[in-house]
């Protein structure tokens, strides 16, 4: 089976024009446009104590109907302060009730090391991220010394996609 190289024919079942990219490989051109409608947005840090300081914390999202893709960075700076209360993020888009479920990780920098779990939308604009749980125990909310011993250069990720209001 070769990789399609034309400039296509029309779908006989969607009625969509197939095209190529440079690797080679089909796509549509509503997924292309989709790709190219990434927005950025500034997230903003929440939970007791939590000082942002000169930390970076950047957001982008694409909105499809409901769905809404997002992806929040947040990387921890030298003047940045964790707090005793769990670590919240804004969401681009107020969301559709409780309970929608991202991926997250947060990676250490010193001692390198890696923190999976999920984030969680708490409230229609606020999503808090919690660290995976310990061995028999509870999961557990991001703040001082949880996960990790929070240091510059510490980056928590989240992304995935929720239903919006």
């Amino acid at each position: 089976m070769g990789v399609y190289t034309g400039s296509g024919p029309t779908d006989p079942v969607v009625g969509n024009k197939v095209s190529v990219t440079n690797f080679g490989v089909p796509t549509s051109d509503a997924v292309q446009a989709l790709a190219s409608a990434t927005s950025s947005y500034t997230p903003t840090i929440g939970g007791t104590g939590w000082v942002l300081g000169n930390a970076t914390l950047t957001g982008n999202y694409t909105q499809v109907g409901k769905a809404v893709f997002v992806r929040i960075v947040f990387t921890f700076g030298s003047t940045s302060a964790a707090g005793s209360g769990s670590l919240t993020f804004s969401l681009p888009v107020t969301a559709a009730g409780t309970n929608h479920v991202l991926a997250q990780t947060t990676l250490d920098a010193s001692p390198a090391g890696r923190y999976n779990g999920v984030a969680v939308t708490t409230t229609t604009t606020v999503l808090p991220y919690y660290t995976p749980s310990a061995a028999g125990g509870a999961d557990r909310t991001g703040a001082t010394g949880v996960p990790i011993t929070w240091a510059n250069g510490d980056i928590v990720t989240i992304s995935g996609w929720y239903e919006a209001a």
